[in-house]
């Protein structure tokens, strides 16, 4: 979000091609080319109605989208400090860069990265102050963090799938779904599991050989929660055997052949995992139900 905003802020200057505001800066322009006070107000009026207006509803939005309150007024002081203080282009362009810097370091610290800001400023100024620097030490050292950083981000990964394995509704949607298919075996001598851990019934035998990978077939089908509820369906879906969808639901369709019917029991493991799909109101590790009838393979009708 807080580089959106500083995008908008170069875009907007950079449009209005503005190097004043009326600021007094004439040593920028001749004087004979300035423009009028009352016009220059104007503009700078317009300009800050702009950037001010679009960066108040980003941070609005901001805090909308993240649920996390944003302090304007610490945002304002930051912006009034490098707005007025007199520097150079280079310490200007120095705290562009350690914006960015910092937005990196913080990002390594969400990771779970110790960042020790003493150590990477001593490091980032040895060659940022040397007369020269070997482009093959620097890619070096990006192969390097890189590599690092992409073995630290799949840890930080696991861990967060760990975390919401082992969240409340995870482990009580797991525990729900193995009840459902425990009473279902107690109950129903036709159901089988596959090794995957898929459970089913077939209510409809087809003809001929099952379904293979590519196949282009037309479905109906009901997806269901445990408690019944409908949450996607489609009387003539056209799908391929074999394509991207949840592990169960590619797995039911290989064990059907043209014509057949069955009610499938994926486990949260063989569904949406413990992210679950909260566009669809299904939980982490929710067990599914999946009515689904094979009503035409391409090339057999």
């Amino acid at each position: 979000m807080k580089k959106s905003i500083f995008a908008l802020c170069a875009a907007a200057a950079l449009g209005c091609g503005l190097t004043s505001c009326g600021s007094g800066e004439k040593s920028e322009a001749a004087a004979d080319t300035l423009v009028a006070k009352e016009v220059s107000d104007s503009v700078c009026t317009a300009y800050g109605t702009m950037a001010g207006g679009y960066i108040g509803m980003e941070l609005k939005q901001y805090a909308e989208q993240t649920n996390e309150p944003y302090d304007r007024e610490e945002f304002v002081r930051g912006l009034e400090a490098f707005l007025n203080e007199d520097r150079s282009e280079a310490y200007l362009a120095g705290m562009s860069s350690g914006m960015r810097v910092r937005s990196d370091l913080k990002s390594m610290q969400e990771m779970g990265v110790q960042v020790d800001r003493e150590l990477v400023m001593q490091v980032m100024k040895k060659y940022i102050l040397a007369d020269s620097v070997d482009t093959k030490v620097a890619q070096d050292a990006q192969n390097k963090y890189q590599e690092i950083m992409a073995e630290v981000s799949k840890q930080a990964h696991e861990r967060e799938q760990a975390r919401k394995a082992n969240s409340p509704e995870a482990v009580k949607n797991r525990k729900s779904g193995e009840a459902l298919i425990n009473k279902l075996k107690a109950e129903n001598p036709n159901l089988k599991v596959s090794d995957s851990g898929l459970a089913y019934v077939i209510t409809k035998e087809g003809n001929g050989q099952k379904l293979e990978n590519g196949q282009q077939i037309k479905v109906k089908y009901v997806g269901k929660h445990i408690d019944g509820k409908v949450f996607d369906s489609s009387d003539d879906a056209n799908m391929m055997v074999g394509g991207q969808y949840v592990p169960g639901f590619t797995e039911a369709l290989s064990l059907l052949t043209p014509g057949a019917a069955g009610t499938f029991y994926i486990p949260g493991k063989l569904a949406y995992g413990v992210d679950g799909a909260p566009q669809a109101e299904i939980g982490p590790d929710e067990l599914l139900i999946f009515e689904v009838e094979i009503l035409s393979v391409q090339g057999n009708e």
